[in-house]
């Protein structure tokens, strides 16, 4: 039981690493017979028909959503069971911990996802995880050289270089995170937060041309990111544009003002 857990979670790592564009059915039909086999306790052809369906839809956003539901409702169906097999397995301490950093109840997940790390040190995501806790919880030195960790077993995890990147650059290091960030962006181009942080981090190391091209792609993809526009606005003064700079300036400040506006009205509805 404990082997095939630890299936699930090291399948639900590995699945987004490799595709290729191949024709077969739709999004939703891969889905509902991946959802049926799981039901019907056939866990390998389920995660068969996971992997065709993100071969089948590289990169697509809705394809990578239906997956990662689908393991998490493969290694909760599975929970019970292995709780009472084996209640003090990495794999158990790190559902456990999932289930209670899904409630929000981030110290208690810490606590399981140490215990895993104390089993299983080396066990594909873990690092991140416990990482990731404590950067919710603001405690950066201690989220540091556990998403180091994650990132020197895994270079292509997107979420640890970011995170760690982003770590650095608070702490002045822009030089040592641009490598990361860069990583973090090359293995997930969509996670336009790394993007943003690599633009910022490119404007502090003075590579102006760069950080704008990084900070315009984040600015068209999310208009209303008003961080974005005060890095534009502080590269494009740095690049001697000070209308342009002026330009973004208002718009940084406009959405603040519309995001105040929206604040407060919410408040005035809820007395």
């Amino acid at each position: 039981m404990v082997r095939l857990l630890t299936c699930i979670i090291y399948c639900g790592a590995i699945l987004f690493a490799q595709s290729k564009e191949v024709s077969g059915p739709s999004i939703a039909a891969f889905s509902a017979k991946a959802e049926a086999l799981i039901k019907s306790h056939q866990t390998i052809e389920a995660l068969q028909e996971i992997r065709r369906m993100l071969d089948s839809y590289s990169g697509d956003p809705e394809a990578e959503f239906q997956a990662a539901r689908l393991i998490e409702q493969l290694a909760s169906l599975h929970f019970a069971e292995l709780e009472r097999l084996a209640p003090d397995a990495a794999e158990t301490h790190l559902l456990l911990g999932k289930r209670y950093e899904a409630q929000g109840k981030l110290k208690e997940a810490l606590t399981e996802y140490q215990r895993a790390e104390a089993k299983s040190p080396n066990l594909p995501g873990l690092h991140f995880l416990i990482g990731n806790v404590h950067w919710k919880l603001h405690d950066f030195d201690a989220a540091a050289p556990e998403l180091s960790a994650e990132v020197q077993l895994n270079a292509n995890h997107a979420g640890a270089s970011f995170r760690l990147g982003s770590i650095l650059l608070s702490r002045g290091e822009a030089e040592r995170a641009i490598p990361l960030l860069e990583a973090a962006v090359r293995n997930e181009p969509d996670l336009l937060d790394a993007r943003r942080e690599l633009g910022k981090a490119l404007r502090h190391a003075g590579r102006l041309r760069e950080a704008l091209r990084e900070l315009r792609v984040v600015a068209e993809r999310r208009p209303r990111d008003d961080s974005v526009h005060a890095q534009l606005a502080l590269v494009y003064r740095a690049l001697g544009q000070p209308e342009r700079a002026k330009e973004e300036l208002a718009i940084h400040e406009n959405i603040l003002k519309q995001k105040l506006a929206a604040s407060q009205e919410s408040f005035k509805q809820r007395q």
